[in-house]
């Protein structure tokens, strides 16, 4: 290697690596998975990559050590970086994660960390004959880097922060106070993942079927829905505060590629959350309609998520809407027993105001894209996307709700006619739901429902004794009950027969009523 060394003071590192141009040759050779193929060498910063030629007859590394032939024949020299600090890599395998561990990790000092990234067909296809086997990504981080922890998707590193103390005074020759700015300086260790911008930069170059199994070989990394979140949430405020128009914009195919992942609700709703609201408009022309988003969570259960985009409706529509999906909300979360949800509801839907805003912002519609720029291996979904940011609204919409409220001495008895109003409407939904249970008789799903929710029990029932209280079915009832609280049925022993209402084949109708209405008086009261 002399004739790359000038002088060996230049030589920063060469390290042995199983790295090559052409990947999948350890699963080729799996008995050489960890053979040397190439030799890094950083030159003051310039990283020369010396690869074995295993194009010609093969010379076993033993023999030739041991008989001091001739070296093993090795391919032209490659420069693969310049300004290099440190490289990572490893020898272990793994088939889920090939993407990470077959890697070549690169510090370039100020320009950030590359990655030589392999890139491998899809379902074992055979490759395309115009693309190459590796490519070389560039990504910041916010720390210097020490370390690279492969199948986890960290970098370990260190951050510092320096403090200036201005209170410190000394004297000069001519004993003058003089003001001393005191630097102090902390450094600590930390992480960062770097897997959103990797994902980001192979969007960019329409490799989108590369970022998508890298992706899927980390979904189970307990930061993958944060991942998401931060690519997402990046190229949002990248583009929609830009000053100047984008010609092809990345946003539609970000959120297009999101949705490969069940996480998708999840992760548009929380980048909403955290992004201004002037953006929303520019994040829901790309990702779909927020009200067919809520009806999605809706579908697969999801009421949390469906809560959160209750919020985004909130500012996006008028009261009527969010009214509208506030009650369909409480219904189903009323269905499904969850008590701390339907508390929140009872809260938003006498929050919203019968007033509708002066000039309602639309809902962002969206167009399907004529050409996907090679995502045609993502799945459809009922949500279309925008590849233009055409008829997009920037300015800010009035976040507050301007009531048609009357002025004078009448506003304090409107304000109270309108919260009896709300208070109406959420006690008829109650009602409702109350007298459903009843009629169902479940009796242990009416006292929790009564005892969470702070229902007046007692009352209703008095007022729906000849209603839904009406005990028709005894037999049915008493079952029910047995059923619900895990009660034994009696067993009647041989010797009683005498006592019991079944008397002579006849069947005594009025002992059975008497003993069922006090069983369910006293599972009324006891509940109650």
């Amino acid at each position: 290697m002399s004739r790359y060394i000038p002088h060996p003071s230049l030589v920063v590192s060469i390290t042995l690596t199983s790295v090559r141009t052409e990947t999948g040759i350890t699963l080729k050779m799996p008995q050489q998975a960890c053979a040397a193929e190439s030799i890094m060498l950083n030159l003051a910063g310039q990283l020369i990559m010396l690869q074995r030629d295993r194009s010609g007859p093969q010379v076993r590394e033993k023999d030739s050590i041991s008989k001091h032939k001739k070296l093993l024949p090795s391919c032209a020299p490659i420069v693969l970086a310049q300004c290099v600090e440190n490289v990572w890599t490893t020898c272990r395998s793994n088939k889920h994660k090939r993407h990470l561990l077959e890697a070549l990790w690169l510090s370039c000092g100020e320009a950030g960390m590359k990655v030589w990234l392999p890139l491998f067909p899809r379902d074992n296809r055979k490759p395309h004959s115009f693309l190459s086997r590796r490519i070389m990504l560039p990504f910041q981080i916010n720390i210097y880097p020490l370390a690279v922890l492969f199948e986890d998707a960290l970098v370990l590193g260190a951050v510092n922060e320096t403090v200036l103390y201005d209170n410190l005074y000394v004297h000069n020759s001519e004993n003058e106070p003089l003001e001393v700015l005191f630097p102090f300086c902390t450094v600590e260790r930390t992480s960062q993942i770097y897997l959103h911008h990797i994902l980001r930069q192979l969007l960019v170059r329409n490799l989108g079927e590369q970022a998508l199994l890298l992706a899927q070989s980390c979904a189970t990394l307990p930061y993958f829905p944060h991942v998401l979140e931060l690519m997402l949430h990046e190229v949002l405020e990248e583009e929609a505060t830009s000053r100047e128009p984008i010609p092809d914009p990345l946003l539609p195919t970000v959120a297009k590629f999101i949705t490969e992942f069940p996480l998708f609700l999840q992760t548009v709703v929380h980048c909403a959350r955290k992004t201004e609201y002037a953006l929303w408009n520019y994040l829901f022309a790309a990702v779909g309609n927020p009200k067919d988003l809520f009806e999605e969570c809706l579908l697969a259960q999801d009421l949390d998520t469906a809560a959160s985009y209750l919020i985004i409706l909130q500012n996006m529509e008028v009261p009527a809407v969010s009214r509208q999906h506030a009650t369909l909300l409480f219904n189903t979360a009323l269905e499904q027993g969850k008590w701390d949800l339907c508390r929140h509801m009872i809260r938003f839907l006498k929050a919203i105001g019968t007033g509708e805003l002066e000039t309602p912002p639309p809902t962002p519609t969206t167009q399907e894209p004529s050409s996907t720029g090679g995502f045609e291996f993502f799945k459809h979904r009922s949500i279309s996307f925008s590849q233009s940011t055409e008829g997009l609204s920037t300015g800010k919409f009035n976040l507050q709700k301007t009531l048609s409220m009357p002025s004078g001495p009448s506003a304090k008895r409107w304000s109270k006619d309108v919260d009896s109003a709300e208070n109406m409407y959420i006690d008829e939904m109650l009602w409702r739901h109350a007298r459903r249970l009843l009629e169902e008789m479940r009796l242990k799903d009416l006292s929790s429902f009564a005892a969470q929710l702070g229902f007046e029990l007692i009352g209703w029932l008095c007022k729906e004794r000849t209603r839904a209280a009406r005990v028709e079915d005894f037999v049915k009832a008493l079952k029910r009950l047995h059923k619900d609280f895990l009660w034994p049925f009696p067993v009647i022993p041989s010797c009683s027969f005498v006592n019991s209402p079944f008397k002579n084949g006849k069947y005594k109708t009025g002992n059975i009523i008497i003993i069922s209405a006090c069983i369910l008086e006293r599972c009324l009261l006891f509940y109650v």
